[in-house]
């Protein structure tokens, strides 16, 4: 099975022929085996493996709508794949209990917090709940830019910009939820300047 995602991986990625910009070109070593949380915009229903395919050598656990699962073929795939179900209709706290462990153990995950894709190409409101899982586990936040959207093999091609780490520790004297709305504010502010530095394929693919 690993290897047949690892091709479906390397399929997506010549698919997709995605450049890929670092704020901070440090980072791609510094992150390396550490326990991070990449947080993005979300445009279309191929975010999710687009944006695996591009961190891949980071191995992260990608948050998705439990509804996926019962979709057949892809239920089987997310099933096998590094993926972690949350019910957007019925919350519960699995998905948070199972991101904990993950954390916990040394692995990234990859979180859209927009918790749906935008219709209009402008970025919905952000929802805590990356930024709270974060500051329980003081780990960082990276916000990240999707730029353009699969336009196959011609056109112009899909970006992914990772920006630089938002630190999450939160004071002693404050509530976990109250901080992670406040830096929730302040991650999303960091894709919407990734996004005035590239805001269009053509503007990303020139730099």
């Amino acid at each position: 099975m690993n290897i047949v995602l690892g091709l479906v991986k390397a399929g997506i990625y010549i698919m997709f022929r995605p450049r890929v910009i670092w704020a901070e070109p440090s980072l791609k070593k510094a992150l390396k085996g550490k326990p991070c949380i990449f947080v993005s915009n979300h445009t279309s229903h191929t975010d999710g493996l687009f944006a695996g395919a591009v961190l891949n050598g980071f191995k992260p656990y990608s948050l998705v709508a439990k509804d996926w699962y019962d979709k057949k073929g892809m239920g089987f795939f997310l099933r096998h794949a590094r993926t972690v179900p949350i019910d957007r209709y019925n919350p519960d706290a699995d998905w948070y209990i199972t991101g904990q462990e993950i954390l916990g153990g040394g692995k990234p995950m990859l979180v859209f917090p927009e918790g749906s894709t935008s219709k209009d190409g402008r970025m919905k409101e952000f929802k805590p709940g990356a930024a709270l899982l974060a500051s329980k586990m003081s780990v960082p936040v990276i916000p990240c830019l999707i730029v353009g959207g699969y336009s196959k093999f011609f056109g112009p091609r899909q970006v992914f910009v990772i920006g630089k780490p938002v630190v999450m520790e939160c004071p002693e004297n404050m509530r976990h939820s109250v901080y992670a709305k406040k830096q929730t504010e302040i991650i999303r502010r960091q894709v919407e300047e990734l996004a005035e530095i590239y805001g269009s394929a053509e503007q990303a693919v020139g730099r």
